[in-house]
């Protein structure tokens, strides 16, 4: 499929290889020197107009891609949000593989986290493996509802919960409920994902039903032990913060309790993953440079979460854009992840091994050249791209 964009970049040349364009747009991010080339980007999924896709992560185990997302219902809402995944056997393609709903919402069960009457289901998927000698894939996800229970959508209690599945293959789930592991059917009720504490972990603050934010983010195993970083609202809900918390088995075992890492401006998307080769963490987030939205990335000095050298430390500002927008046009760069290994730690793809990430375009824009029911949101096109990064 012929697709320019970006002026004469297009998405049927192959992505990754040497072409005729724009210079690269390069800096430095604690003594590694970041480049971005914006002849590498290009179309991933020319999301249909009857579709939602976003959030999307690419998982990279052996010879098999997996891709999953979050998508979401259009016209009558049944089911709600779900995840969708698919597979690419062989060399990594650069575009979206087959793929199906796999995980969903039900509908006539208020009580249940994947309960959804024209909001909820289940959304925003972040993938990493069990440990070593475990064949399963662990999928934490978000479902949407109100402390009653009763799916008032006039309420203001509504929040995230954070939920659990796993698969082998990315086409049959089990979900975790209160008795444990259970196939996933509209039947199952699945239990909240709970602290060592004994807390359940969910949104710090309740909200309206449009209002709802919290958990979204990425997790990463290093060295035993899982992180997971995410944005949330503090319990006085005046301000964010981006929230650290570890496990050490994802299959029985529970999360830490919260670690504050730092305050944050705003609810721009933020994932944190630890960088291929590097003893560093990679920090992709959304950020504005030049008055329009682009994304930023930074790497720490250190694998320390709090303190010198370490996620702490980073300023998340926009001296660390990528150059999307260097032409100076508004562009949407909505929910950016990217393509890691099982382990959920970054790994690149390519003749240029660069680290590949995701975006979906939602910009209002488009809906005049293509004024569809549900637009930006329905047919947002997925894009991807692509970052170098050298050093000491």
């Amino acid at each position: 499929m012929g697709v320019c964009v970006f002026g004469a970049v297009c998405a049927a040349l192959a992505p990754g290889l040497p072409r005729a364009g724009p210079p690269d747009h390069c800096f430095e991010s604690n003594g590694l020197r970041v480049c971005h080339s914006p002849a590498d980007r290009s179309v991933f999924y020319d999301t249909p107009p009857d579709r939602v896709a976003y959030n999307v992560q690419t998982v990279h185990d052996g010879a098999r891609y997996w891709t999953i997302y979050h998508a979401e219902p259009l016209g009558p809402l049944r089911g709600g949000d779900s995840i969708r995944a698919g597979l690419a056997l062989g060399a990594y393609r650069f575009r979206m593989p087959p793929h199906t709903s796999q995980v969903g919402g039900v509908e006539g069960d208020p009580a249940s986290l994947l309960d959804s009457d024209g909001v909820g289901g289940g959304g925003n998927p972040m993938v990493v493996s069990g440990r070593p000698g475990d064949p399963f894939f662990y999928v934490f996800f978000l479902g949407v509802s109100d402390d009653a229970r009763v799916r008032d959508h006039k309420a203001g209690d509504w929040r995230h919960y954070l939920i659990e599945a796993r698969t082998k293959d990315f086409a049959a789930f089990d979900i975790k409920t209160a008795a444990g592991w259970a196939s996933f059917t509209a039947a199952v009720r699945p239990a909240p994902s709970k602290d060592a504490n004994g807390n359940v972990i969910r949104s710090n603050t309740p909200r309206t039903i449009d209002k709802t934010q919290g958990l979204i983010g990425s997790i990463s195993y290093v060295r035993g032990v899982y992180h997971y970083f995410y944005l949330d609202y503090a319990p006085d809900g005046a301000s964010i913060h981006l929230y650290h918390r570890t496990s050490t088995d994802v299959a029985h075992g529970v999360w830490s309790a919260p670690e504050t890492v730092a305050a944050v401006a705003d609810f721009s998307m933020i994932r944190v993953a630890k960088a291929k080769t590097l003893d560093r963490w990679a920090v992709l987030y959304g950020c504005y440079a030049q008055g329009v939205q682009d994304v930023c990335v930074q790497y720490t000095k250190t694998l320390a979460v709090i303190g010198p050298g370490g996620l702490s430390d980073l300023r998340l500002t926009s001296d660390y854009a990528l150059g999307l927008s260097a032409d100076g046009k508004a562009r949407s760069y909505a929910q950016p992840d990217w393509l890691t290994d099982r382990w959920g730690v970054l790994d690149t793809v390519g003749p240029h091994q660069a680290e590949e990430f995701y975006w979906t375009d939602m910009d209002p824009e488009n809906c005049k050249a293509r004024p569809i029911p549900y637009c930006p949101v329905a047919g947002g096109v997925v894009y991807r791209a692509g970052w170098t990064v050298s050093g000491p």
